[in-house]
């Protein structure tokens, strides 16, 4: 479990025991890091989904160069060729509206 989903766990128990209590009301201590407000907790949140949705799209785009779209495939696996499709990968937007938005 890292220490985000603890962080999300502590609080939410918080909540649990306080009923009523508003996120904006708490902060949670890291021992011997820091002390942050769930604002920011849920900052750090969407950043590291952002970095995982980038490196997927890097992924991605490796994984095309290695195709050989020379070679015969069965009809069901052909797709249109698109030659901005490099450019669709990288401009593929990040936030809530977005699909890679979880």
């Amino acid at each position: 479990m890292d220490c985000l989903s603890i962080c999300d766990a502590k609080v939410s128990a918080l909540q649990r025991k306080f009923v009523g209590l508003a996120e904006k009301a708490v902060a949670v201590e890291v021992t011997g890091i820091e002390v942050f407000s769930t604002p920011t907790l849920m900052l750090m949140k969407k950043w590291h989904r952002v970095m995982e949705a980038v490196s997927r799209i890097d992924k991605t785009k490796e994984w095309i160069q290695c195709i050989d779209l020379k070679n015969d495939f069965p009809k069901h696996f052909e797709v249109e060729h698109s030659d901005d499709l490099f450019k669709k990968l990288e401009n593929i937007p990040l936030n809530r509206e977005s699909r890679l938005y979880r």
